[in-house]
């Protein structure tokens, strides 16, 4: 890692000395050094935390999900086996209605006959 503080001022320079201020750039860097390493664990700690939260939410969210689609093709399921037994009764309804219109016709044959001959 590079040295945060190379310099310090001309006046604490003076105060301090040349070896002085040697340890005392030293300290500076060193313990700024560790407050970034420091700063760096946290936020990860704290992403990682974040990171579970956000993934134990999508995970429920997503059971939620799939909660609601197997209720939606209950809700299908039904839906078509009411449409199988309306389809049944309307073919019933047209069987029933061929049945009349062929006695019809065989009515209106017999009656055009009788009519015919006299």
């Amino acid at each position: 890692m590079s040295a945060l503080v190379q310099k310090v001022p001309t006046r604490l320079g003076e105060v301090l000395g040349q070896d002085g201020t040697v340890e005392f750039v030293d300290f500076l860097n060193h313990s700024f050094g560790n407050s970034q390493t420091n700063t760096i664990e946290i936020a990860k700690d704290r992403f990682g935390s974040i990171l579970k939260e956000e993934t134990n939410q999508i995970r429920l969210e997503m059971s939620s999900l799939r909660s609601d689609f197997s209720d939606l093709r209950a809700d299908f399921a039904d839906h078509r086996s009411e449409m199988k037994s309306e389809i049944a009764e309307i073919h019933k309804a047209i069987a029933t209605q061929t049945k009349w219109v062929f006695g019809a016709i065989i009515g209106l044959i017999g009656a055009f006959a009788i009519i015919i001959k006299f």
